[in-house]
């Protein structure tokens, strides 16, 4: 609901839904009503509330919204009422993974979602199997970005998951893979591209042994921009995020006490140019982020316990559409 304005002053629930809580948040003129079963995918990258206004997106989804869900074990009451939710369609069948591909029209989308996040139904989840499948499958569909989380221990050498993720990942033009290489630091290994304007998704992923250094032991990055050929050599439109935080030569900061950390965007949403920035924290390496709220460029947060680290999450996106995320890992530890 807005006022005479256009200012948001409250909302109304859907049906079925009125004791979800919610949290309201507002970034310049746009207002965030987020429920709090929704909160929790924001921060994984599981769920960007910002591309879910996107008109293009929108108007993909005016036949209904596609979805890959899973089922294992007891998961006999959430895969019936996934698949009875109003006029929602089965479009396709995994056996092997029991996993349906279903596609919900926008009326039906609460419906499916309780069934997916009641946590009285057991058996609906995401296996790293499935997840790849899934990609796998939407690559072939023509998918543009396919924005998942996968994780699990290290090992030495580059296990099956990881040469999967690696092949599904790297530089790609309006959704068609350009590269992939090994060598993302010194740039020695450039990718061609063609001169016309086009979007690009660039990720990178670099870890270090702690060995050489402590903290941040592994550092993510991705960046969907637009470019093409200019007269000149020019930056690309891609920005990050420096996190200053009051720790010793070591990396670490006393346990357990309040810090406060100024947060400094650099590249293309620097200065004037920057429309958002959404910062979380997590204190499990990245399992489970908290969001925290951004004020005259610092942070406050509760420093790690002993020993433990504190990883960051930003999520920037300057006043041309263009987006960024960086995820520290372990960026300093409690002592």
């Amino acid at each position: 609901m807005a006022d005479a304005k256009g200012q948001v002053v409250g909302f109304e629930a859907a049906e079925g839904r009125e004791r979800i809580p919610v949290r309201v948040q507002r970034i310049d003129d746009h207002t965030l009503v987020v429920p709090s079963d929704a909160q929790r995918l924001i921060p994984t990258g599981k769920l960007d509330v910002a591309e879910l206004t996107d008109p293009l997106l929108r108007a993909s989804q005016d036949d209904g919204l596609k979805l890959i869900v899973q089922y294992e074990g007891g998961a006999g009451t959430a895969r019936a009422e996934v698949r009875s939710a109003g006029d929602t369609r089965l479009r396709r069948t995994f056996p092997t993974l029991d996993a349906d591909a279903i596609r919900t029209p926008q009326d039906d989308v609460a419906t499916v979602w309780e069934a997916l996040t009641d946590q009285r139904k057991s058996g609906v989840r995401a296996t790293a199997s499935a997840i790849i499948a899934g990609m796998e499958w939407a690559a072939d569909e023509g998918a543009d970005v396919v924005n998942l989380s996968l994780g699990g221990p290290d090992s030495p050498g580059v296990d099956p998951l990881e040469a999967e993720v690696d092949k599904l990942s790297a530089e790609n033009r309006d959704g068609v893979k350009v590269g992939e290489n090994a060598d993302p630091l010194s740039g020695a290994k450039p990718f061609t591209v063609e001169s016309t304007d086009a979007e690009y998704r660039l990720t990178t992923s670099v870890e270090r042994s702690e060995k050489v250094a402590a903290a941040s032991t592994r550092i993510d990055a991705g960046f969907t921009f637009r470019s093409r050929q200019v007269a000149a050599t020019t930056a690309l439109p891609v920005s990050t995020v420096r996190f200053a935080a009051p720790v010793d030569l070591a990396s670490r900061a006393p346990a357990d006490a309040s810090a406060t950390i100024p947060v400094t965007v650099q590249g293309s949403a620097a200065g004037k140019n920057l429309k958002s920035l959404i910062v979380s924290v997590s204190y499990d390496d990245g399992t489970t982020w908290q969001l925290v709220k951004v004020e005259s460029g610092r942070i406050s947060v509760r420093n790690p316990a002993k020993e433990k680290g504190i990883s960051f999450l930003a999520e920037i996106t300057d006043k041309q559409g263009n987006k960024s995320t960086l995820t520290i890992h372990n960026a300093y530890y409690g002592k």
